[in-house]
């Protein structure tokens, strides 16, 4: 499998779920948008749960990314926790609240996994405070 094109596809899969929520975008909508055939979006991921669970999992790379980032920048901890509530009101503000509910409704396991990481990242502050 191409992993330039599996970037791409997440990539684009991801801005859409985030912006117009999980339901609403159709794998033909993800197709039409990096321009390539649904045959060729389906042999790089099987089914559209497998590539939301994809665009999570490149999400949080990304985000642990950042945090190593503001990790080595950091002048205190409470700039530290600034620069991570900063990633998330800006991660909220772009994401459309119908994500969440169908997420949630929907695609059980991938929430489960989303409220894991949640819940690990919580107690990573908390340690941090402490």
């Amino acid at each position: 499998m191409n992993t330039e094109l599996q970037q791409r596809i997440i990539k684009q899969a991801t801005r859409m779920f985030f912006c117009n929520g999980i339901k609403s975008v159709t794998m033909d909508m993800i197709a039409s948008q990096l321009g390539i055939s649904k045959r060729t979006l389906y042999e790089n991921f099987k089914e559209k749960n497998e590539l939301l669970l994809a665009c999570l999992e490149n999400q949080e790379m990304e985000k642990r990314a950042r945090l190593e980032v503001y990790l080595t920048n950091r002048k205190n901890v409470i700039d530290l926790l600034l620069n991570v509530y900063e990633d998330i009101l800006r991660f909220m503000r772009n994401t459309s609240p119908m994500f969440f509910v169908d997420m949630k409704r929907h695609y059980p396991r991938v929430n489960d996994k989303y409220e894991n990481d949640k819940e690990c990242h919580k107690q990573a502050m908390v340690d941090l405070l402490k």
